[in-house]
């Protein structure tokens, strides 16, 4: 397999797995998250309301704590993706993130 055609499914698989954070936070959290008024979001929206109400009901580890690893993931993917050749600058920016992963989780 070519090395492009590597790069590109660990990006679409970044963003996949994004996508699928994503769909938990709004699916599964509550309306009160820094998330909603980061992007703008109405909360209240009715196609929100329409996805929470088909939407499953998740153990609180897979809403809390398996959404933070995901999102971590889905980041380190696609800093794989991009910068498969020089290492330095991959660890570089892969470094910060999964320190603030950390911190946030102390801190919570």
């Amino acid at each position: 397999m070519s090395k492009t055609l590597i790069n590109l499914t660990t990006i679409l698989l970044a963003l996949f797995l994004l996508f699928f954070t994503l769909y938990i936070y709004v699916s599964n959290r509550d309306g009160d998250m820094a998330l909603y008024t980061w992007l703008g979001i109405d909360y209240y929206n009715e196609s929100f309301n329409f996805i929470r109400n088909r939407s499953i009901h998740l153990p609180l580890w897979v809403k809390y704590n398996l959404t933070d690893g995901l999102w971590m993931l889905s980041y380190l993917l696609f800093m794989e993706g991009l910068w498969t050749r020089d290492k330095r600058i991959k660890w570089m920016f892969c470094i910060p993130i999964i320190s603030l992963a950390l911190i946030l989780e102390i801190l919570q």
